[in-house]
């Protein structure tokens, strides 16, 4: 059935049906409107980008109790501000502990655990990384390691942004689930 005409409440009302057709017409849709929504407010692509994947997951994954008291596109903008919400929260504070760490951390010289830290840290990240599936693990090296944009590994990989885009959200969700989330900011910090 071809959805492109079909009213943002009719495609849900289908998505609580199963319909992947009229999930995938409501993500086409939103996924650009509400990934510059939340750019714009935080100014990160990859957490952008993790954002909107969440919302669609989550609204995948919970079709069946979705209920909609105001329209969709009221109902995803909100999602994705309490999200951004969240996200400066937790921000600030990651970015109070860090100051709080870096003050303290004057105080004593621990080099040799550090680099010994780190070393392992880096082994566990490649580790992880190889586990990744091919095209994902190329995406994710070429973003990270060759630190190219979505528009040129989409160009040199001959696939469209939204999939560099999918296989970016696929990595950093494994490596924070492999790496728990402590684990992950560091790594988000050594990685930029």
């Amino acid at each position: 059935m071809n959805y492109k005409d079909t009213s943002d409440e009719d495609l849900v009302v289908a998505v609580n049906g199963d319909s992947m057709e009229a999930f995938e017409e409501l993500y086409d849709r939103y996924w650009s409107k509400l990934y510059l929504a939340a750019q714009k407010r935080i100014h990160s692509n990859e957490h952008a980008e993790e954002m909107v994947q969440d919302f669609f997951t989550h609204l995948w994954f919970n079709r069946k109790k979705l209920v909609l008291k105001k329209n969709f596109s009221t109902y995803a903008f909100t999602a994705i501000r309490y999200q951004v919400l969240n996200f400066i929260d937790k921000e600030n504070v990651r970015r109070n502990y860090m100051d709080h760490l870096s003050a303290n951390v004057a105080s004593f010289d621990n080099s040799t655990e550090e680099t010994v830290f780190l070393h392992n840290l880096h082994e566990s990240i490649e580790r992880e990384v190889n586990r990744l599936p091919e095209k994902c693990r190329m995406v994710f090296n070429l973003s990270r390691n060759a630190q190219k944009n979505n528009k040129e590994i989409a160009d040199e990989m001959d696939i469209s942004e939204k999939t560099v885009e999918k296989h970016l959200t696929k990595a950093i969700k494994r490596l924070r689930v492999s790496l728990n989330d402590a684990l992950f900011l560091i790594v988000l910090l050594l990685l930029r």
